[in-house]
């Protein structure tokens, strides 16, 4: 069973690497999915005994009732089975016994494959306006490989960059590159806060990378390549604030999200772009205050927040925390840091 738990746990995290160039879609009538959930699904039913007799500690029955609380307040069950996918793996992964340098050691090659396969398209694949016959946003001259945006493709490189930052701090530096080459504000922004808070001794670096960039980048053709822009900023203030309007009507209940596809991609018009906005949309106010408790409970567990930081800052600017690949990675690299730590002891 070992053997079998390092073997999918590998296979999930490389995965990931690939984002949406491993997304499937075989039935019109069906959602799509993607290789970590049937992988997932596989890791959890194989694990099924330790889940049963998962320890009701208080971080646990926090756990369970910021699920419980989404299970029952939103009707969308497929968007709310996959949350609850992703958190169970986190808790079974509390309870394994694991090889932590293998797990750091696959963790780096996947983010690897993610800055190497951005760069790779940005210089042999720049223009993307193809997939907006797919429903995809027409990104020309940006990094958007390979979760096909900017923004979320721009997250997943900057927790490549604290990832490294404890083993190998010249190698994180490597992931500036494609990073700036995302030209998305919202990542460079909140890579740029969380070293900051995380020593301002980095103030000087921040401030260099993001002054550099807004020098020597390459002004090309496409609207992404204009950092001035406000467009993208005046619209996603726009469909926020009037999903709030609506919130207030009825902050108990929430809205009812209904489209399949809302389960795997999270930033469309219909749902909010602040994490937290989305979650009381989903599950109304219970659901977002059984969340926040869970979150600061995970916070003051961690002796290393800078990735818990930089996707709440993130947050703000699109719905990161839910993003599939960003939520799991995120999840998964904090089991391993709670297992590094000894912190398991206090969550058991």
């Amino acid at each position: 069973m070992k053997t079998i738990n390092k073997f999918l746990i590998a296979s999930i995290i490389l995965s990931l690497a690939f984002g949406q160039l491993l997304r499937f879609h075989f039935v019109s009538f069906l959602p799509p999915f993607y290789l970590h959930d049937l992988l997932l699904i596989i890791f959890l039913t194989i694990n099924l005994p330790i889940l049963i007799h998962l320890p009701l500690t208080t971080f646990y029955k926090e756990t369970f009732l910021f699920l419980i609380s989404l299970l029952i307040f939103n009707p969308n069950q497929l968007l709310t089975f996959r949350i609850i996918v992703y958190f169970l793996s986190f808790l079974l992964l509390l309870r394994l016994k694991l090889d932590l340098n293998f797990f750091i050691k696959i963790n780096q090659l996947a983010f690897a494959l993610v800055a190497l396969l951005g760069l790779w398209q940005f210089f042999f694949l720049p223009d993307l306006r193809i997939l907006a016959s797919l429903g995809w946003d027409d990104h020309l001259n940006r990094l958007t490989f390979p979760y096909l945006d900017p923004n979320f493709t721009g997250i997943v490189l900057a927790l490549g960059f604290f990832s490294f930052q404890d083993q190998s701090t010249w190698l994180s530096f490597l992931f500036l590159i494609p990073l700036a080459l995302t030209y998305s504000r919202s990542a460079w922004i909140s890579w740029f806060l969380t070293l900051i808070i995380s020593s301002k001794r980095y103030l000087r670096l921040g401030l260099v990378f993001i002054i550099l960039s807004l020098i020597f980048l390459p002004r090309r053709f496409g609207e992404g390549n204009n950092l001035f822009r406000t467009y993208s900023i005046k619209s996603r203030l726009n469909n926020d604030a009037l999903i709030f309007r609506r919130l207030l009507n009825n902050p108990l209940k929430g809205e009812f999200i209904s489209k399949y596809h809302l389960i795997y991609s999270f930033n469309r018009a219909e749902t909010a772009n602040n994490s937290f906005l989305f979650v009381w949309q989903i599950g109304g106010l219970v659901t977002l205050l059984t969340f926040m408790k869970l979150l600061f409970t995970i916070l003051k567990r961690l002796t290393k927040p800078q990735l818990w930081i930089l996707v709440i800052v993130a947050s703000f600017f699109n719905n990161v925390f839910f993003y599939p690949f960003i939520l799991i990675w995120l999840l998964w690299i904090t089991a391993f840091q709670f297992k590094a730590s000894s912190s398991t002891s206090t969550l058991s």
